[in-house]
């Protein structure tokens, strides 16, 4: 019987009992989850070009398995991808302060500030600080969210061009 699963287990379809989710139920439900085509799940792990939507396809029904980097981009993908349940239990944003940053430009310069992580799909690490130049500049996105503070978004976990990063502001 192991042998048989691992026949399988390589060509992407059945599982051992209380193992892992195939390649095609872990394709199927991080789709469904973040409300996106198969095709643009198959974007955001790496698959590129006019054949993405038939090796979307191809994966969904079990006639191809992912490689292995492929198959770990779309895990780590579902790690920020949670359900009503887990959002329920998992906070949205973290917030923590004392961190100290430096900048190395034309003059080096210490500022207080809180740093923010974002535990819900889009993930993106950002600092909560006054309006600040230099950060500005650092910045992925920036928004006001208090009338002397901005949130300058440092680093974008989930690809940055197509999380809905300003819907997540």
């Amino acid at each position: 019987m192991r042998r048989e699963w691992f026949k399988q287990e390589r060509a992407g379809i059945g599982r051992m009992p209380d193992d892992k989710p195939t390649h095609a139920e872990l394709f199927r439900a991080v789709a469904a989850r973040l409300g996106v085509s198969r095709s643009e799940v198959a974007r955001l792990i790496g698959y590129y070009g006019p054949r993405a939507a038939s090796t979307a396809s191809d994966i969904v029904t079990g006639k191809r398995s992912m490689s292995n980097p492929a198959r770990r981009a779309l895990e780590y993908l579902a790690q920020g991808v949670l359900d009503d349940e887990e959002k329920r239990r998992v906070p949205e944003f973290v917030i923590g302060s004392g961190i100290t940053i430096g900048f190395r430009d034309e003059f080096t310069r210490t500022v207080k500030s809180k740093h923010l992580i974002r535990l819900w799909y889009p993930r993106f690490i950002g600092i909560i600080n006054e309006p600040s130049d230099e950060l500005r500049k650092a910045a992925v996105a920036s928004i006001q969210v208090a009338p002397v503070e901005w949130l300058y978004v440092i680093l974008v976990i989930d690809d940055p061009g197509r999380t809905g990063l300003d819907d997540a502001l």
